[in-house]
């Protein structure tokens, strides 16, 4: 497991909002690295195919249409893509050079935004594909070019025809360049067409024809064989035609491409504005959802039970901040209201369900299910555009701290009880189906079901607990598997404690797996 050196650091500081030229920008600097955001002033533009921009009459035209019509509010948006420098600066991790693009693949980089939210404050996030498309075109600067900047694509862009000291090179010899060594666009924006792919935050769908407000992206989550995001801009082994500003690519989420942040107007963690109101509640469309405060302390983090605890729940120190938790789990009702739907396995009827599938799961007021890690980012990354806030997936030494109910914590085997009957669902009181929110006594914080019902992601890549005393740890930089606690209604009692731990790949799901929200102070 790495070890995080750098939350104790003086990490971050925004410099004064400027202009550049007569384009507005905020500087940021991590660990002694500064990036540039630029303003995009939000308007309306056709997105995709566009003929003057030379779509139409090839195969990546088909997947670019129908051309239609979206509208944008106003965002920040990279000057360049992320730098090996600044990933240096946020990771911690040993890097060669200083100004050539990172490549990495997309889990990577949610925990690498998810880091460097932590060092600012801020809520930086991957662009949404029509982000990326209207600032690549130039936004309301556009001259209608065919390459971000230009009609003349060596000016802009290193592509397959550029990117090697050698002509005619073969593949292994194309290579990125350092940033902002080809010209701008309109915006001051550099190298959105080549250089590297970009990933951005939407999955790969087929467009619709209809007008759009602030899209973000298909609605279709439940294909696992299907789970690609989209890739934007080109890149350094591109053909030229790969670089078109409307050009779109689905990537595999193992696939290693490059990244230029995003930073929406306020969606700064400024949350909670009257510091008397301890737990407050959110309200999105008629749902209403609220918050527990969670006071910041130490404690033993592990299980404290077993004088011989596996490597996997050694006890050790932790320390943490103040934060917020949802009082419950997210219920079927937020995430539809969010998200428009539900996951399709919650649509079957009984006749057309697998014999193993015999049960009904659908219900308000029941935990949302079905749903893997990596569509909990895309549900937190709409609520968080829909409510101008930064919620999140709660860390893993977060969640054992509520669980055992923070300071105020009577060191009970399960979240608020020694006997499990009294707070959870689980495999011996529960069959059929997974059960209703607050049904069971809350834990000491009054958080309900942290035990029993459903398991819960965290943000954490799993590995094996280590000794040394945390502060505010978020795990490890990267691996395969993503955390889940709590145990659930298809759990024995032992997997219901508040040290257990389990783990799943960021893209499996089902029926006892769902999603606790957490908010940052």
């Amino acid at each position: 497991m790495m070890k995080k050196i750098i939350i104790w650091i003086v990490a971050s500081m925004m410099i004064a909002t400027a202009t550049w030229g007569q384009q507005d920008y905020r500087t940021f600097t991590v660990n002694g690295v500064s990036f540039k955001m630029i303003k995009v002033e939000g308007g309306t533009f056709q997105m995709g195919a566009t003929g003057a921009q030379g779509g139409g009459g090839d195969e990546a035209s088909y997947h670019a249409t129908p051309v239609h019509s979206v509208t944008l509010s106003d965002y920040y948006i990279g000057e360049i893509e992320v730098t090996n420098q600044l990933w240096k600066a946020v990771a911690y991790e040993s890097t060669t050079g200083k100004t050539i693009p990172e490549l990495s693949h997309w889990e990577e980089w949610q925990k690498f935004i998810y880091e460097l939210n932590v060092l600012t404050g801020q809520h930086f996030r991957m662009p949404t594909e029509a982000e990326w498309e209207y600032a690549a075109r130039g936004g309301k600067k556009s001259r209608g070019f065919k390459f971000s900047g230009s009609n003349s694509i060596g000016s802009v862009a290193w592509y397959d025809r550029n990117s090697s000291e050698r002509p005619n090179a073969p593949h292994e010899y194309l290579h990125a360049h350092s940033v902002k060594t080809k010209q701008a666009n309109e915006l001051g924006i550099y190298d959105m067409s080549g250089n590297v792919a970009e990933w951005t935050q939407d999955k790969y769908g087929d467009y619709s024809g209809n007008a759009q407000t602030n899209p973000v992206g298909s609605e279709s989550f439940n294909d696992k064989y299907y789970y690609y995001h989209v890739v934007r801009g080109g890149g350094f082994r591109s053909n030229e035609d790969a670089c078109r500003v409307w050009q779109r690519s689905k990537g595999d989420q193992y696939a290693s491409h490059g990244l230029r942040l995003v930073l929406p107007l306020g969606e700064q963690r400024q949350i909670v504005t009257n510091p008397t109101f301890t737990n407050p509640t959110f309200t999105i469309g008629n749902v209403k959802f609220k918050m527990i405060k969670v006071e910041g302390g130490t404690f033993i983090m592990g299980n404290t039970l077993d004088e011989k605890a596996k490597k996997k729940e050694r006890p050790h120190s932790v320390t943490l901040s103040d934060y917020y938790l949802s009082e419950t789990e997210v219920t079927q009702e937020l995430w539809q209201t969010v998200m428009g739907s539900l996951p399709t396995e919650l649509y079957y009827a009984p006749p057309e369900k697998p014999k193993s599938m015999h049960w009904d799961y659908r219900g308000e007021q029941r935990p949302i299910c079905f749903v893997s890690w990596n569509e909990c980012q895309i549900f937190i990354q709409k609520l968080n555009a829909k409510m101008g806030k930064n919620f999140r997936l709660p860390t893993e030494a977060e969640w054992e701290f509520a669980a055992r109910g923070g300071t105020k914590s009577r060191n009970l085997k399960y979240s608020g009880s020694n006997n499990i009957d009294n707070v959870a669902h689980f495999t011996d009181n529960t069959t059929g189906s997974p059960p209703f929110v607050k049904t069971k006594t809350a834990n000491e914080l009054g958080l309900h079901d942290m035990s029993g019902s459903v398991y819960e992601w965290c943000q954490d890549w799993y590995d094996d607990y280590g000794t040394s005393t945390q502060t505010n740890p978020t795990g490890p930089y990267t691996g395969t598997k993503r955390v889940v606690r709590g145990g659930s209604w298809t759990s024995f009692a032992k997997n219901c404690s508040v040290w257990h731990r389990n783990y799943y790949a960021p893209d499996y799901y089902w029926g006892n797996i769902g999603i606790r929200l957490a908010l940052s102070n």
